[in-house]
């Protein structure tokens, strides 16, 4: 995965006026070096395996992949989430 995959995400976010919080950091560094499509299950089962002292909640992971099928980083099998 590259860095400069990261550094897009987070000018995407900026452009949007949101931040990259470590958790979405996260999940797009699991995200980008998954097989596409991508799926939630995938990213919230390899976050607890990475993370196994971190906590990532599924809304988060949800819209952070959302946002990163958005930006055209990814191809996603999530639905968007409520209110997007």
């Amino acid at each position: 995965m590259s860095e400069a995959r990261v550094e897009e995400f987070r000018r995407f976010l900026a452009a949007k006026r949101q931040r990259l919080s470590w958790e979405r950091e996260a999940v797009a560094r699991i995200a980008l070096r998954l097989p596409e499509p991508v799926t939630a299950k995938q990213v919230c089962k390899e976050s607890a395996e990475t993370l196994p002292r971190r906590r990532i909640s599924r809304v988060t992971v949800f819209r952070t992949l959302y946002l990163l099928e958005q930006a055209g980083l990814i191809k996603s099998d999530t639905p968007p989430p409520n209110g997007n």
